[in-house]
């Protein structure tokens, strides 16, 4: 089945004709105007140079930002404050766990503060 006629296709070479005849060279004055688009378009950065931060600004960042910090500055003060000030639960959990209710753990030993004696 044929898509086109003898006619559309003739219309058609005369047309390419026509296009083939006028050469299509930009005037002058249009090469100038596009020449001090390209110029202006150069002068201005594509995107604003990054803020270089410092040591604090780099470690948030690695950390995950300051939601992630803050979590984490929660998570060292609530483990301090356990640590310093034990609930009365946390030491019967642990002597019931050690089997002994008076299991003292000294932090650190002024007469030995290496473990060097036996």
């Amino acid at each position: 089945m044929k898509m086109t006629s003898d006619h559309d296709n003739k219309m058609l070479d005369q047309l390419f004709a026509k296009a083939r005849e006028r050469d299509a060279v930009p005037s002058d004055a249009l090469m100038a105007r596009i020449a001090a688009d390209a110029v202006a378009n150069l002068a201005v950065p594509a995107c604003a140079p990054a803020r270089r931060g410092g040591f604090i600004a780099t470690l948030v960042g690695i950390l995950g930002g300051w939601p992630a910090v803050s979590g984490l500055a929660a998570a060292t003060v609530a483990g301090i404050w356990i640590g310093f000030a034990p609930p009365q639960s946390l030491d019967s959990f642990a002597g019931d766990l050690l089997g002994s209710s008076d299991v003292a753990v000294p932090f650190l030993e002024l007469s030995d503060p290496f473990g060097l004696e036996g």
